[in-house]
């Protein structure tokens, strides 16, 4: 695996393959323990559904008129956080595929100062927020927080974020949050 490149982990990414998505979320999920670096593509164009895909290596396919603006917001996003998942990888919730459970996970890379918290609110969820404890932060340092769907930053500590957590809230069911956090620079 030290060796590897998968720049397609499965062939499990077709619109009409039963449970494709989650199923996705389950790769990532699962294979972020052993290959940092992994691609994938896919055919949806929704925000919860494109964002089951995101990983280091991500593409879409079938640009049309109708989805050109889907695939480019997917691409920007991916881009932000492609650097962070090539660090430190935390579980957030445990592994399900069940439609009643959220999933969720954090890459952290110390050497950026930062990382992405990704979390989904699958369709027969009732919870509309979890609060997550982040991982491998340095409780001394002020953070920004920018939810890629929120208008704004947030800020909160190392120590806070690590302690009470982070709360993500998604209201619509399916949903998908992807949020970055950046260190502060010292004054």
């Amino acid at each position: 695996m030290r060796r590897a490149v998968p720049l397609l982990r499965s062939d499990f990414q077709w619109p009409t393959m039963k449970g494709v998505v989650e199923g996705n979320q389950g790769h990532t999920y699962g294979l972020s323990f052993w290959l940092p670096f992994q691609g994938t593509g896919t055919y949806f164009y929704d925000a919860y559904s494109s964002r089951s895909f995101y990983v280091p290596s991500f593409g879409m396919g079938r640009l049309t008129p109708d989805n050109a603006a889907a695939q480019a917001k997917a691409y920007r996003e991916c881009g932000k956080i492609a650097p962070y998942m090539l660090g430190d990888y935390f579980p957030l919730t445990p592994y399900s595929l069940q439609l009643e459970q959220w999933i969720a996970w954090q890459f952290h890379r110390q050497e950026l100062g930062g990382g992405l918290v990704q979390a989904f609110r699958r369709n027969a969820s009732q919870m509309a927020s979890m609060t997550f404890r982040l991982n491998g932060l340095d409780p001394a340092a002020q953070y920004e927080i920018t939810n890629f769907d929120a208008e704004g930053p947030a800020k909160a500590s190392g120590k806070e974020l690590m302690e009470k957590g982070l709360t993500v809230e998604i209201e619509d069911k399916p949903g998908a949050a992807v949020i970055v956090y950046q260190a502060r620079p010292k004054l």
